[in-house]
């Protein structure tokens, strides 16, 4: 009798670490799917501020843009949380591309060029990485404040130990 309710429990462990691989595996393909309609949407954004879209058929701008949103995936850390919106990364791309190429961006941008394309994926990937880090240093930053305002209140602080 022993054996039989041994193995029931083993089976049961096995059904619950099985359900928790699936769980984890769920939200790390969930994750991946928010950090490309990020990088998508920021891509988008960059692209139509600096009037590359304008002129171009359908396909020719989806098939860029999608190799774009790849080529700046490859290089992107897993797990970022994405704290900072879309069009504050383009903002900064676009200062970063207009540094680099001046005012020949818009046609850079229609270059068909895998040099070209690295240098551009490079740049979103610098400044989605750079803005996430501030932001993340940011909202440290504010919990720390809760905290000590948080503690003050509730007479904690140093001068009544």
């Amino acid at each position: 009798m022993a054996d039989r309710t041994d193995a029931v429990i083993e089976l049961e462990r096995t059904d619950t670490e099985t359900g928790e691989d699936k769980t984890k595996a769920e939200e790390s393909e969930t994750k991946k799917e928010e950090l490309r309609t990020f990088v998508t949407l920021v891509t988008l954004e960059v692209l139509k501020k600096v009037g590359a879209l304008q002129g171009i058929k359908d396909k020719e701008w989806n098939k860029y843009t999608l190799l774009l949103v790849d080529k700046t995936l490859e290089g992107l850390p897993e797990g970022i949380n994405l704290f900072v919106r879309p069009k504050t990364v383009a903002k900064a791309v676009i200062v970063e591309l207009r540094g680099k190429f001046g005012k020949k961006l818009k046609f850079m941008l229609h270059l068909e060029d895998p040099g070209v394309d690295a240098v551009i994926a490079e740049c979103f990937q610098s400044q989605i990485i750079a803005l996430i880090g501030v932001r993340q240093r940011f909202n440290f930053f504010i919990s720390l404040l809760r905290n000590v305002s948080i503690c003050w209140h509730l007479n904690c602080h140093p001068a009544n130990f």
